[in-house]
């Protein structure tokens, strides 16, 4: 069921950053797309191993960490990062929109922080982004209330760069991700 969800694992986790590491180290990428498999972008982080873990609260710490570090290498890159949404981003799923460049989503994509529906507070940069990007009371709304915010809406928000129909969901972000390598790729990233 976890693997379905694409929540975020301590494996998937060290994966995650093993791919941005050899991304970042490789001049021939420029362009990362994020996806999700099935009908899931991600659906957080994985609640029911830290619940089975001997000490939920290890567990928690050091997923939370592995998926921080990836994400602060990723931001730190020269990489451009397209999330291509298909489906819910929760919890960690939110906070890798959060840290990509452009979001391209499909009209049946939802975004929601789900932190205090388990009982967390955000992490992953959730807390620090959600606000800059749709403002403090739509914030709030989302991470306090458990507002679960439709893709047009996102978009509306600013969450979210397009919105389409799922079959064009893929194309366009490989469209788009060959688009940036092909232009002057020494301008895309981070100033070094």
């Amino acid at each position: 069921p976890a693997k379905a969800a694409n929540s975020k694992s301590i494996p998937l986790a060290d994966e995650f950053c093993s791919a941005v590491d050899q991304a970042a180290d490789d001049p021939t990428v420029h362009v990362v797309v994020l996806q999700g498999a099935g009908k899931f972008f991600c659906a957080g982080g994985d609640v029911a191993s830290m619940a089975e873990s001997a000490d939920p609260a290890e567990f928690l710490g050091t997923l939370a960490g592995r998926m921080s570090e990836g994400l602060l290498a990723l931001g730190r890159s020269r990489l451009v990062t397209i999330a291509a949404v298909q489906g819910p981003a929760a919890g960690a799923g939110l906070a890798l929109v959060l840290n990509s460049d452009l979001v391209l989503a499909s009209s049946n994509a939802t975004f929601q922080s789900a932190y205090a529906a388990v009982g967390l507070t955000p992490d992953c940069g959730v807390s620090h982004l959600l606000p800059l990007v749709v403002g403090p009371r739509r914030a709030a709304e989302i991470c306090l209330a458990g507002r679960v915010v439709r893709a047009q809406e996102a978009a509306d928000w600013g969450l979210v760069n397009e919105v389409m129909e799922e079959s064009e969901l893929l194309p366009r972000a490989e469209a788009l991700a060959l688009q940036l390598a092909g232009s002057a790729v020494q301008t895309l990233g981070p100033p070094h």
